[in-house]
């Protein structure tokens, strides 16, 4: 087993709200923030569904960082505060691991980048050329509040996950007493979406539901993803540490694995064994038994391909348990984060279990009856006792699950 990674703080910036509690309180209240974009990414969109950060101002000196720069230290400054580590203890050693899943490319388009309220257009103060690379939400974070050099993870969609399990690790070999651990992401740029478009995996508004409904992870209809934004960063510190300064912990990460699937760059296995063999070792290596899981937060994009191949993993690894233990997908609600969605929803599980109440997925109209006997559900619902285990994937065959449970 593992020695002991507790998470002491959390920040999340996301669709559904610019902070912790407004985020919780929002997929609580089974809201959801998918809209709709009228234009603006380049001929031949048409509409677009998408789930933005509305009413985000940059924290102060970023403002000519990438806008997963600005986020990813928005969420850092409230895991710090709730943490109680607004700043810096002496002799605490504070690592960092952050990731985002691809490079900065919205500086590299011209053009202003918001109108002040009087109309003027407001132009983008001049960046560096290394605020364009993946690395540059970590170094960013790091020189603002004077942590050692970070590691940078860049895992495609399973990037939050990867950089929280690396962190875990950091604590467990010694190596730090605390971790700033996460990621954060914001895909909304031409380039981006003109790919998933062109991969046929962008999902199309409800034609009668309308565009909150368009992303419908498990359902029988359900035909891709909607592209969100965000961030998330937790605090995973030692026991040890957390007792010294006297914060109480909101969860323990009790189990942890990273792995791979050999079906291609975009694809998966729909038999899902690649991905059971990775939940099984993050079991055994927390000495969890799968009756000891009591929800599963599944990656749940809504492609075909991916969500069937979720519920095959489920199905070898739970068996009988799996029809009494409910799947949630925030997707949904929130949209796809891209690789800030490890993170965040590895802080909503850490919220769920300690508030033993979690959001469903909000957007399920029809289950498929693929999925007929499991327990899929729509809205807020009361947890019982217990670990929640929560899966990503990833572009290029990355995959991660974790099991966090209340300390």
């Amino acid at each position: 087993m593992p020695a002991d990674v507790l998470v002491t703080g959390i920040g999340i910036v996301s669709p559904a709200g610019i902070s912790r509690e407004q985020t919780w309180r929002t997929l609580l209240a089974d809201g959801r923030a998918v809209h709709r974009l009228e234009g603006g990414f380049g001929p031949g969109f048409g509409p677009l569904c998408a789930a933005t950060v509305d009413g985000f101002s940059p924290p102060a000196g970023t403002e000519h960082l990438s806008r997963v720069s600005q986020l990813a230290v928005a969420a850092a400054e409230e895991a710090l505060i709730s943490a109680r580590l607004a700043t810096q203890s002496e002799g605490v050693r504070i690592a960092a691991s952050i990731g985002t899943s691809k490079p900065l490319v919205d500086l590299l388009l011209p053009g202003p980048c918001g109108v002040d309220q009087d109309g003027t257009l407001r132009t983008r103060p001049p960046c560096g050329w290394f605020d364009f690379l993946p690395d540059a939400p970590a170094r960013t974070i790091c020189a603002r509040f004077g942590l050692a050099p970070a590691h940078s993870t860049v895992c495609a969609c399973s990037t939050g996950l990867h950089a929280i399990i690396h962190g875990a690790e950091t604590i467990q070999n010694g190596e730090a007493d605390i971790v700033l651990a996460g990621s954060a992401d914001s895909s909304l740029s031409p380039l981006w979406l003109a790919a998933y478009r062109n991969m046929g995996v962008l999902a199309q508004e409800h034609p009668e539901l309308g565009p909150a409904w368009a992303c419908r992870p498990f359902d029988r209809h359900r035909s891709g993803f909607v592209v969100g934004e965000g961030a998330a960063l937790v605090i995973l510190e030692s026991r040890d540490s957390a007792s010294r300064r006297g914060v109480s912990p909101w969860a323990r990460i009790q189990g942890w694995a990273i792995g791979s699937d050999p079906a291609g760059l975009a694809q998966v296995s729909e038999n899902g064994t690649p991905l059971a063999e990775v939940v099984r070792s993050a079991l055994n290596h927390g000495s969890v038994r799968s009756q000891d899981i009591s929800c599963l937060y599944a990656h749940g994009t809504a492609t075909p391909q991916n969500d069937l191949a979720e519920m095959n993993c489920f199905r070898q690894v739970f068996g009988r348990h799996l029809t009494s233990l409910p799947v949630v997908s925030t997707k949904g609600a929130i949209g796809h984060l891209m690789g800030a969605a490890g993170a965040v929803e590895t802080a909503l599980a850490v919220l769920a279990g300690q508030s033993r109440r979690s959001p469903g997925t909000a957007t399920l109209v029809e289950p498929d009856p693929e999925f007929a006997g499991l327990r899929l559900p729509a809205r807020t619902f009361d947890l019982a006792a217990g670990a929640i285990l929560k899966t990503s994937l990833g572009f290029g065959g990355h995959l991660a699950a974790i099991v966090v449970k209340r300390p």
